[in-house]
């Protein structure tokens, strides 16, 4: 089981990793296709990383009353969705790099609107974490 003080330390740890992967600049050399496709790489990891994060808040239990009523932080129906858009957001990165801007907005709304409400405030940090790296992408 996970101490409020571990799950911080987890999320601190998800966040600077994803504030990291968007600080990457391309290389000045690199042509306009390759950049699109450097950009669109970056993207990627930044929405891997919500995917990362949910998998891993779907793991840890959270029981409010004892050890019969756990639960986990994000439920497995949250936790499926967000895997299923992250991963058709992946093959749209990878099939038209040029569009890795709309294509990764349209994966942190589409998670955003398709999570529940107990999913929506634990999730919330992590799609705000994400959308200011996908900002930051040079």
């Amino acid at each position: 089981m996970l101490t409020d003080r571990r799950f911080a330390v987890l999320c601190c740890g998800l966040l600077v990793a994803i504030l990291f992967a968007g600080c990457a600049k391309a290389p000045p050399n690199l042509l306009p296709g390759d950049l699109a496709a450097f950009k669109a790489d970056q993207a990627q990891v930044a929405i891997g990383t919500a995917q990362h994060a949910a998998i891993e808040l779907n793991k840890i239990q959270a029981c409010p009353s004892g050890p019969t009523s756990c639960h986990p932080f994000l439920s497995d129906a949250n936790t499926r969705m967000v895997i299923s858009v992250v991963r058709d957001g992946v093959n749209v990165l990878q099939a038209v790099p040029d569009g890795w801007q709309a294509t990764s907005r349209k994966v942190i709304d589409t998670i955003s609107q398709r999570l529940d409400a107990a999913g929506k405030t634990t999730f919330a940090a992590y799609l705000a974490a994400v959308t200011a790296v996908i900002d930051a992408i040079q």
